[in-house]
């Protein structure tokens, strides 16, 4: 059982870590696409300005 509860907790996560890093790979490329620099740099603050 502890086991069982030990993996959901790995694998959610995985999950949210995965989904993070295709979020911010989907906009670094969109922004990349359309070419709006401030964009980018409004994500980046986003993701690591409430750390």
């Amino acid at each position: 059982m502890v086991r069982l509860a030990y993996f959901f907790h790995t694998s959610l996560l995985s999950y949210i870590a995965y989904s993070i890093l295709f979020s911010m790979f989907y906009s670094v490329a969109n922004v990349a696409r359309i070419g709006d620099h401030r964009r980018l740099y409004h994500t980046i603050e986003l993701y690591f300005g409430y750390q």
